[in-house]
């Protein structure tokens, strides 16, 4: 069984969202960038979105209090992504879900990716530090309260990773992988 990729749009897109959970990413949001869906069986398992913009529009940009923001001028906007909304509600096609977001990275014009998590998500926070990233901010949002009174983390990290980070990520998950794998085999075998 393997799972379909597909730009969103219309009402998939809308989809997409309500799987988010993450109300302060809003549709119009969405709309600006490019959000991918993967589905098994019909069903929407997995997605995240790239949103191609100047650094200062960026919704994880946005977050951070003015006195911090306003070093972030319209830079480049060739050079930053940014990289939110993603999630997977299938163990099972995890692997697969993680090359084509791998692929989607490395062929993004962009060479650097902001992103943002709340400061007590530690699986993030272990799983991004693989890759080396910049962390720009740590602590309380500008706003607790975003748009449409929807509340936002009491606290956030916001990175920026380079695209060879992202990479590095995939590759050490990807031997940490196999090396459990070799070692499942050698126990079944009775090799050490």
């Amino acid at each position: 069984m393997s799972l379909r990729i597909k730009k969103l749009h219309g009402e998939n897109l809308r989809k997409f969202r309500v799987l988010l959970k993450r109300p302060e990413i809003t549709l119009e949001y969405l709309v600006s960038g490019s959000s991918y869906g993967f589905f098994s069986k019909g069903e929407m398992i997995a997605g995240f979105c790239l949103t191609h913009a100047p650094l200062d529009e960026m919704l994880s940009i946005l977050w951070l209090p003015a006195s911090i923001r306003k070093h972030f001028g319209r830079e480049d906007p060739f050079k930053y992504a940014e990289i939110t909304g993603y999630f997977l509600n299938s163990k099972k096609y995890r692997l697969q879900f993680k090359i084509q977001l791998l692929t989607k990275i490395l062929f993004h014009k962009a060479a650097y990716f902001v992103y943002s998590y709340p400061t007590d998500n530690i699986k993030i926070e272990k799983q991004a530090k693989l890759g080396k990233p910049l962390r720009i901010y740590s602590g309380k949002p500008e706003n607790i309260v975003g748009e449409n009174g929807i509340l936002l983390p009491s606290s956030i990290n916001v990175e920026i990773i380079s695209k060879w980070g992202v990479v590095r990520i995939g590759l050490i998950q990807a031997a940490k992988k196999l090396k459990r794998m070799v070692r499942g085999i050698c126990k079944r075998t009775g090799k050490t």
